[in-house]
């Protein structure tokens, strides 16, 4: 499944869709950002509550821009943020597929989620969460990496992305 389609899926189940499809008109960067972390952690991985993190994460965005909606800078900067918030969750996730050949751990270091399961077609992950082992600048840093277009992984792009909002976690 591609990263639009995931984060297609994950939308609906917020049922917030008229304010994605606001948000992705006036910032499609953010959207461009959204997909690309939709791609890392998929559907499959979980929150702290069980349920899908890519729908917990993009359902909390979306409220965090709509809040804020009256300054686009502040409101950008608060969807990147709220985003980046869940860099740990992503590191919690302890998701195995079994094969003939045995069990293959999802690391996310060395991949999404997504092009993972790619690889192991029709394969069905069983899914547990665990404590994350990384410091939280640390995760946040790596996705930083991972979903901000890698034009924009400057110092003065990234301030004017964030608009100067404190990029601690």
């Amino acid at each position: 499944m591609n990263e639009k389609k995931i984060l297609a899926d994950a939308v609906k189940a917020t049922g917030d869709q008229a304010v994605a499809k606001v948000v992705w008109i006036q910032q499609p960067l953010l959207e461009q950002i959204a997909m690309a972390f939709a791609g890392y952690v998929g559907m499959a991985s979980v929150d702290a509550a069980g349920k899908p993190l890519l729908v917990t994460v993009i359902k909390k965005a979306l409220a965090e821009f709509s809040e804020r909606e009256d300054d686009e800078n502040a409101a950008r900067a608060a969807f990147v943020n709220t985003i980046l918030e869940f860099s740990c969750d992503v590191f919690a996730q302890d998701i195995v597929v079994e094969t003939p050949g045995g069990e293959i751990s999802w690391m996310p270091f060395a991949s999404g989620l997504s092009t993972f399961l790619a690889q192991l077609p029709g394969a069905a992950p069983q899914v547990a969460r665990k404590e994350c082992q990384l410091a939280p600048m640390l995760a946040r840093t790596f996705m930083m990496t991972k979903i901000i277009p890698s034009t924009m992984l400057d110092e003065r792009s990234l301030s004017e992305l964030f608009n100067g909002a404190a990029m601690a976690a």
